[in-house]
């Protein structure tokens, strides 16, 4: 009976053994799984500020890029601008009358105003001419009687 106890014994030295290495390997993996998933986590919280830094470096590329055409544009409206500009200065002095050139306009207005009085004048003078001749001849007075007689 003695070797049956001892056996017995040893059976469940031996059982006992088999489930600590049981529970170790099991442990193991636990241990193991519990690395891979933290590792897991670290690599894809890494990934996502890597391409978080990706995207913020392509936005800011992009924004520097559209702040350098909108400079560019901005200078090239301004030099434009300043082209018509002087384009505008140009036009105005060259329409810009100097005082004597209004002087001489004024002159000119003034000299053909004398001369439109003058030919006013003249045939006023020729008018009152011819009417005191019609009335002075008397073969003229004469026609022009019979003349208005013969229409009325």
């Amino acid at each position: 009976m003695m070797a049956s106890s001892r056996m017995k014994a040893d059976r469940a030295i031996h059982a006992r053994r088999e489930e600590e290495a049981r529970l170790s390997v099991l442990n193991n993996a636990l241990r193991e799984n519990a690395n891979m998933r933290r590792t897991a986590e670290w690599e894809q919280k890494t990934d996502g500020l890597v391409v978080k830094r990706i995207v913020q470096t392509r936005i800011s590329q992009k924004k520097g890029e559209k702040e350098r055409a909108l400079d560019e544009r901005r200078r090239r409206l301004a030099l434009k601008l300043q082209q018509e500009e002087a384009v505008y200065q140009q036009e105005l002095q060259d329409n810009l009358e100097t005082p004597e050139q209004v002087r001489e306009q004024m002159a000119k207005r003034l000299f053909e105003f004398k001369k439109q009085r003058q030919e006013e004048r003249k045939q006023l003078v020729e008018q009152a001419l011819e009417k005191r001749a019609k009335l002075t001849t008397d073969d003229l007075r004469l026609a022009d009687s019979k003349f208005y007689t013969q229409q009325c």
